[in-house]
Protein backbone atom coordinates (compact mmCIF):
# COMPACT_ATOMS: atom_id res chain seq x y z
CA UNK A 1 0.00 0.00 0.00
CA UNK A 2 1.38 3.54 -0.88
CA UNK A 3 1.51 6.44 1.51
CA UNK A 4 -1.23 8.34 -0.51
CA UNK A 5 -3.53 5.39 0.35
CA UNK A 6 -2.64 5.67 3.58
CA UNK A 7 -3.17 9.32 3.79
CA UNK A 8 -6.73 8.72 1.97
CA UNK A 9 -7.69 5.55 4.19
CA UNK A 10 -7.13 7.57 7.15
CA UNK A 11 -8.56 10.90 5.77
CA UNK A 12 -11.78 8.72 5.62
CA UNK A 13 -11.53 7.62 8.87
CA UNK A 14 -11.19 11.14 9.95
CA UNK A 15 -14.21 12.08 8.16
CA UNK A 16 -16.85 9.24 9.48
CA UNK A 17 -15.48 10.05 12.76
CA UNK A 18 -17.01 13.63 12.16
CA UNK A 19 -17.29 15.88 16.00
CA UNK A 20 -15.52 12.54 16.99
CA UNK A 21 -12.02 13.09 15.92
CA UNK A 22 -9.72 13.70 18.21
CA UNK A 23 -8.29 17.49 18.56
CA UNK A 24 -6.74 19.50 21.12
CA UNK A 25 -10.28 20.13 22.36
CA UNK A 26 -11.13 17.18 22.45
CA UNK A 27 -7.94 14.87 23.46
CA UNK A 28 -10.01 12.08 24.03
CA UNK A 29 -11.96 11.59 21.29
CA UNK A 30 -11.10 8.75 18.54
CA UNK A 31 -8.42 8.91 16.23
CA UNK A 32 -7.15 6.90 13.26
CA UNK A 33 -4.50 5.46 11.54
CA UNK A 34 -2.67 2.17 9.66
CA UNK A 35 -0.27 0.04 11.25
CA UNK A 36 1.45 -2.17 8.01
CA UNK A 37 2.31 -4.65 10.43
CA UNK A 38 -0.83 -6.04 11.64
CA UNK A 39 -3.07 -8.50 9.56
CA UNK A 40 -5.94 -5.62 9.98
CA UNK A 41 -3.91 -2.89 9.75
CA UNK A 42 -6.94 0.10 9.56
CA UNK A 43 -7.42 1.02 13.70
CA UNK A 44 -9.73 3.52 15.44
CA UNK A 45 -8.51 3.57 18.81
CA UNK A 46 -10.06 6.39 22.08
CA UNK A 47 -8.63 6.57 25.12
CA UNK A 48 -10.90 3.40 26.22
CA UNK A 49 -11.77 1.24 23.23
CA UNK A 50 -9.35 0.55 20.02
CA UNK A 51 -10.59 -1.80 17.20
CA UNK A 52 -8.68 -3.21 13.86
CA UNK A 53 -10.28 -3.43 10.34
CA UNK A 54 -9.26 -4.89 7.20
CA UNK A 55 -10.36 -2.58 4.80
CA UNK A 56 -10.71 1.03 4.69
CA UNK A 57 -14.78 0.02 4.50
CA UNK A 58 -14.96 -1.54 7.24
CA UNK A 59 -13.11 0.76 9.44
CA UNK A 60 -15.30 4.09 7.65
CA UNK A 61 -18.18 1.80 8.94
CA UNK A 62 -17.41 1.43 12.29
CA UNK A 63 -15.69 5.07 13.07
CA UNK A 64 -19.49 6.31 11.83
CA UNK A 65 -21.35 4.08 14.32
CA UNK A 66 -18.79 5.62 17.14
CA UNK A 67 -19.77 8.89 15.92
CA UNK A 68 -23.18 8.11 16.14
CA UNK A 69 -22.75 6.92 19.51
CA UNK A 70 -21.82 9.68 20.61
CA UNK A 71 -23.55 11.83 19.69
CA UNK A 72 -26.41 10.18 21.67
Amino acid sequence: MTATEIESGVKQIEAALGEYLCTNDQPCAAYAYYDESEEKPWRIADDHTSERFATVAEAVVAAEAWAEEMAD
